[in-house]
């Protein structure tokens, strides 16, 4: 997310105030074991890349230490902009005859994609194994439920809703995938709420993907009827 936007500030200053309450880069390599989110906050049993809380983003705002999160090609910041763009335009020059459709939210952002090919583990002596695609995915979930839900002064105590404009055409986009039945069980509305489940005050929005067209399709699911077979031609 493009933190320096006046769409998401609060106040345009001087001095600048930022709605963002946190930013976890999960690409940015940390310094220190203080760097990253609490692991508490995640699925994975330690923790990596670097977070940013509302106080780091409004001094590097307004002159202080920079940070080096950035949005690398512009859609993190522009689904933002739609979810929860606000009013706060410097003028003249401004324009905020159209708005996000949370103006006022909080926002919390996870930097997912557009991250180096390895990502590691931060632990105490240095850095250690591997980060895969499900791990992170995972993490960064909980990461948003568990920052929004957890009562202040470690969370915001509010309920979220989480955007997922990002898809996956390996996958079969029907929501029968193993990310998606995770998500499922995280927000089994039956279940008892607790630190994996997610009943109330929550709503996680994840894209389907832009694959319609049949011939770019990676993915098929294949019925074989009880006791009959299926041919499946391939070209």
């Amino acid at each position: 997310i493009d933190f320096t936007h006046p769409m998401f500030l609060k106040e345009i200053g001087p001095p600048k105030a930022t709605r963002i309450k946190r930013i976890w880069d999960q690409g940015l390599v940390p310094a220190a074991l203080a760097n990253c989110p609490p692991v508490a906050l995640l699925a994975s049993a330690n923790t990596y890349g670097v977070e940013f809380d509302e106080a780091e983003i409004n001094a590097a705002l307004n002159g202080g230490a920079p940070i080096a999160h950035k949005d690398c090609d512009g859609h993190g910041t522009h689904v933002a902009g739609i979810a929860a763009g606000g009013v706060k335009f410097p003028t003249p020059g401004g324009d905020a005859e159209k708005v996000g459709v949370a103006p006022e939210a909080d926002i919390i952002a996870v930097k997912l994609f557009d991250n180096p090919e390895e990502i590691r583990f931060r632990l105490a002596a240095g850095m250690g194994a591997l980060v895969g695609w499900e791990a992170r995915f995972r993490d960064a979930v909980l990461y948003c439920l568990r920052t929004a839900q957890t009562p202040p002064p470690n969370g915001l105590g509010k309920p979220v809703v989480i955007n997922m404009s990002l898809t996956n055409n390996k996958q079969p986009g029907d929501g029968l995938d193993g990310d998606a039945r995770w998500v499922d069980g995280l927000m089994d509305p039956a279940g008892p709420g607790g630190s994996l489940n997610f009943p109330t005050g929550a709503i996680i929005v994840k894209a389907a993907g832009n694959d319609g067209d049949a011939t770019k399709r990676q993915v098929a699911r294949i019925v074989v009827p009880a006791g009959g077979q299926v041919t499946v031609p391939l070209g």
